[in-house]
């Protein structure tokens, strides 16, 4: 015979089970929920977050997210007396809280990538002369590109 996780009952007909784990009724699952299975939902839905945070451009990571936010919304429901069903204010808020832990993405890739890929005017020009010393650009090649250069200063 099971005992109900939640009370320590032994659990006769009519239990409530959920997987491999018994309670004698309802209001001893609810309980469980509320005690258990909310708080580790909140720990998991923060470490995801955080996680995004690190890949903020990961999209399967976005959809884990909020999946985990949702998971954590419905048990939180069920614990205030409110059912299974979420609102749109959950949905505005999870998506509230991806947007926020990805609001760094483009900032350091585009700051980054502007550095590598667009060398100041001066390497250009120096660039270009060593083109034309080794005979790689001939010299009315070498006046158009340093005269269009020079034009987007």
């Amino acid at each position: 015979m099971n005992t109900c996780a939640t009370c320590g009952d032994k659990v006769l007909f009519g239990g409530v089970s959920m997987g491999a784990t018994h309670f004698c009724n309802q209001t001893c699952r609810e309980r469980y929920e509320t005690a258990v299975r909310l708080p580790k939902a909140a720990a998991t839905y923060k470490q995801f977050l955080a996680r995004l945070r690190r890949e903020p451009t990961n999209p399967v990571l976005r959809q884990d997210t909020l999946a985990a936010g949702r998971s954590y919304v419905l048990l939180a429901h069920r614990s205030q007396g409110q059912g299974g069903a979420a609102h749109v204010f959950d949905e505005v808020a999870l998506s509230n809280d991806i947007a926020a832990a990805c609001a760094g993405a483009g900032t350091g890739t585009v700051a980054s990538a502007t550095l590598v890929t667009s060398p100041s005017p001066e390497e250009r020009l120096e660039r270009l002369a060593g083109l034309r010393a080794k005979g790689l650009v001939s010299e009315d090649e070498y006046q158009k590109k340093r005269a269009a250069i020079l034009d987007e200063l």
